[in-house]
C-alpha cells in the first residue's frame, strides 16, 4: 500500500526537518514481526510537520474561513499497517492538523461509502469535511468522538499515557477502529444478517481514535514532548513530560521537565502558547493560579508547529473544546 506524497515546502525550520538521519514517511508499520524504529515514528511526525508548514491556507477560500472542505490537497493522509490485510488510513486537514476521519484497508476512491467522519454532536460542517473521492458511511454519523476520552475517565488523567507503546497502539487500532469499521460495513451491506456495532465497540473505537490524535497531530505540535515519548516508543512507560535536552535522532539526555504541564494538559494550550511565541512577550494563564512564561512556551512547543492565527480559537485545545466535551478530531 503506497501513499501519494503531498507537497512539501516553506514553513518554520524545525529540528526534525533539519535532521537528515530522520527520513520522512507517511506510513507506519505496526504488523507483528515488523520492527518500526524510533526513526520511523519520528519520520511520520516530520512528514506531518512538513505537510502543515507547507500548506498555503490562502489557496482555499473554505479553509480560510475554517469551513467544511472537500479539496483533496487540503488533506493529509497517513496510513497505519496492522498486518498483510488490515490497515487504517487517517485523514487530517492540513490547515490545522485536526484528525477528521478514517477508512480501513485502503479503499479505492469512489468505491462507495467507506469513510468514517468524526463530528461534534453530528455537526454538519464536520460531517461535510470529507476528502474528494471518498464517501462517508452515514450510519457512523452518531459516533460520539470526544476530545480527552482517552484520559478524562481515568482517576489520574496522566496515567493512561504510561501504557502507550507501538504494541498497545496496534492492539487498540485493530480491536477498536478497524473492528468497529469492519462491523459497520458488514451491517451496512446486510442489516438483516449483521448487527450494528454495540456501544462497547463504539467506546473502544473512540478511545483508539483519541490515542491516534495524541500520538500524531499533538506530537507534531509539541516536539519536545514528542522526542521524550519517542524514546519509549517500543516499550511504553512514558511519564508525559519532555526532557531538558535530546535530539531528533533520538539521543536521550537531560532531566525530566516536570515543572512544565503534563502532555494531556499541554495540548489544551496550543493556540495560546503559539500566540505567546508570536508576540515574543507576555504570559499564558492556565488556571489554578499557574501561568506559563515565553520561555516555557518555547520549551513546550520547541520545533513543533504553531497554530495558524484565526484558524483555532484562542483559549481552546486543538479540538476547540476542553477535555470531556464532544468534538471531532484534533
Amino acid at each position: 500500500m503506497r501513499i501519494r506524497e503531498g507537497s512539501i515546502g516553506g514553513g518554520r525550520a524545525v529540528p526534525l526537518a533539519g535532521d537528515d538521519a530522520v527520513k520522512e514517511t507517511s506510513s507506519l508499520n505496526l504488523a507483528d514481526g515488523s520492527a518500526p524504529s524510533h526513526d520511523q515514528y519520528l519520520g511520520l511526525i516530520k512528514h506531518m510537520q512538513a505537510q502543515y508548514n507547507g500548506y498555503d491556507i490562502t489557496g482555499c477560500e473554505r479553509c480560510k474561513k475554517n469551513d467544511s472542505c472537500t479539496v483533496a490537497t487540503c488533506f493529509l493522509r497517513i496510513e497505519v499497517v496492522l498486518d498483510d490485510e488490515k490497515s487504517i488510513q487517517f485523514y487530517f486537514t492540513r490547515r490545522d492538523l485536526y484528525l477528521r476521519g478514517w477508512t480501513i484497508d485502503d479503499p479505492a476512491p469512489g468505491g462507495g461509502p467507506t469513510y468514517v467522519a468524526a463530528s461534534k454532536d453530528n455537526d454538519s460542517k464536520d460531517l461535510a469535511t470529507v476528502p474528494a473521492g471518498l464517501t462517508r458511511i452515514v450510519e457512523a454519523d452518531h459516533i460520539p468522538i470526544e476530545h480527552g476520552r482517552f484520559t478524562h475517565q481515568a482517576k489520574d488523567p496522566a496515567k493512561p499515557f504510561e501504557s502507550i507503546s507501538r504494541w498497545k497502539l496496534a492492539s487498540q487500532l485493530e480491536g477498536g477502529l478497524h473492528r468497529y469499521s469492519h462491523d459497520l460495513l458488514a451491517y451496512r451491506a446486510d442489516p438483516r444478517k449483521n448487527k450494528r456495532p454495540e456501544p462497547s465497540r463504539v467506546e473502544e473505537a473512540v478511545k483508539a481514535f483519541d490515542v491516534v490524535a495524541y500520538v500524531t497531530a499533538e506530537m507534531a505540535r509539541f516536539e519536545p514532548y514528542c522526542m521524550s515519548f519517542s524514546e519509549v516508543w517500543n516499550l511504553g512507560g512514558w511519564n508525559g513530560y519532555p526532557n531538558s535536552s535530546g535530539s531528533a535522532s533520538g539521543a536521550s539526555g537531560g532531566t525530566v521537565r516536570a515543572d512544565l504541564p503534563h502532555f494531556c494538559s499541554a495540548v489544551n494550550e496550543w493556540s495560546k502558547l503559539s500566540q505567546l511565541i508570536r508576540d515574543n512577550q507576555g504570559t499564558v494563564n492556565i488556571g489554578n493560579g499557574k501561568s506559563l512564561s515565553l520561555q516555557d512556551a518555547k520549551d513546550m512547543i520547541g520545533g513543533g508547529v504553531l497554530c495558524r492565527p484565526g484558524v483555532t480559537s484562542q483559549g481552546t485545545s486543538p479540538s476547540n473544546t476542553r477535555p470531556g466535551k464532544k468534538r471531532g478530531g484534533r
